[in-house]
């Protein structure tokens, strides 16, 4: 694991898995293109997300496989818990990494399109043939919302892409979050 720190946006997390696994009830899916057909590794890669935003500290755990294969997309697949963020009482927890308080272990509906909507939107990351799988996550049900979960997804496929590539997943991330910062700071730079 590895904590990237942007100043004015937040702390991220970067690793290779997480103890966040939950029972998949539906899974969402859809394709983008992909690079050329070339055959990285299977592997796993996690972000836990705690952003600042004042005295408001939204956070979220993502996690996910990507497994290769050959043909011209890559498949996107959102592991959906049987739960709404509200309904969560009683389930399982998982550790965070950045804050006192663990996550509780899952995607719920109220989340899911939030992180299928992080993983599409930027078309300009484009990955290696084959199926990247979100089967890790936890939240919060105070701190955590759509825009934390979008932005997590959005790193995640940052880090996803750059591990496919042979390039370094945490300066990818760090990237990311530094033009954030900049738009947040300058919106007209975007």
């Amino acid at each position: 694991m590895t904590t990237v720190n942007v100043q004015g946006w937040g702390i991220v997390e970067v690793g290779t898995d997480i103890d966040a696994d939950f029972l998949v009830n539906e899974c969402r899916r859809t394709s983008i293109p992909a690079l050329s057909d070339c055959q990285p590794n299977a592997f796993r890669m996690s972000i836990e997300v705690q952003q600042r935003w004042g005295g408001i500290a939204p956070r979220a755990l993502l996690g996910c496989e990507f497994i290769p294969s050959k043909g011209t997309s890559t498949e996107l697949e959102v592991g959906v818990s049987s739960f709404g963020m509200l309904d969560a009482g009683g389930e399982r927890t998982c550790p965070s990494r950045l804050w006192k308080f663990p996550f509780t272990a899952g995607l719920p509906t109220d989340l899911a399109e939030a992180v299928m909507s992080g993983l599409t939107r930027t078309l300009a990351i484009r990955l290696r043939p084959g199926t990247l799988r979100i089967d890790r996550a936890g939240f919060d049900v105070v701190n955590s919302a759509d825009p934390v979960f979008a932005s997590a997804a959005s790193l995640l496929i940052v880090a996803v892409a750059a591990q496919a590539n042979g390039t370094n997943p945490v300066a990818a991330v760090r990237m990311t979050m530094e033009t954030w910062r900049r738009e947040k700071e300058d919106p007209q730079r975007s």
